[in-house]
């Protein structure tokens, strides 16, 4: 007959702990193991390669924007204005006009021509992580956002 002692709880409980540990840590090697394929290359699905091309939008955009404040801060400058994906239109009349698209527009003609599914792409999440890194590298400085020639306009000033 078993009696449960204090001794006798405490190593049926270690017991069950380390079995509940083995468990997880099997269930996160298989998971592991099962995104690469039988050469151990990395598997990348749709997802990724979507986050792939994300970031490369978003270090593209960011560095660029990152020259400028650099550029103008050299000249002795405290403020510069930016637009993220948007291209502004010199004419400020917009009802025939979209900046987001012409952005998209010349950004696949620079980029060879390749369709770009711009359905999956948020630009939202793209500005937001954007202007993240740019707080980031720019720490003390203020942006503030405006509408302006068709497009959302940035200030960054410090």
């Amino acid at each position: 007959m078993f009696y449960c002692t204090p001794c006798n709880c405490l190593m049926y409980c270690a017991c069950i702990n380390i079995i509940i540990i083995v468990i997880f840590m099997i269930c996160a090697l298989y998971d592991f193991g099962s995104n690469f394929d039988e050469d151990g290359n990395l598997r990348l699905s749709n997802q990724h390669l979507r986050g792939m091309y994300i970031e490369d939008i978003v270090d593209d955009r960011y560095n660029k924007i990152r020259d400028v404040v650099i550029e103008n801060a050299v000249k002795g400058k405290t403020n510069v204005d930016f637009t993220i994906m948007c291209i502004r239109n010199q004419h400020t009349i917009c009802d025939n006009y979209d900046g987001y698209q012409e952005w998209w527009r010349q950004y696949i003609l620079r980029n060879g021509g390749e369709v770009i599914p711009k359905n999956n792409i948020q630009s939202k999440q793209i500005k937001i992580r954007i202007i993240q890194k740019i707080q980031h590298s720019f720490p003390g400085s203020n942006i503030t956002k405006t509408y302006k020639n068709c497009c959302d306009a940035y200030n960054i000033t410090w």
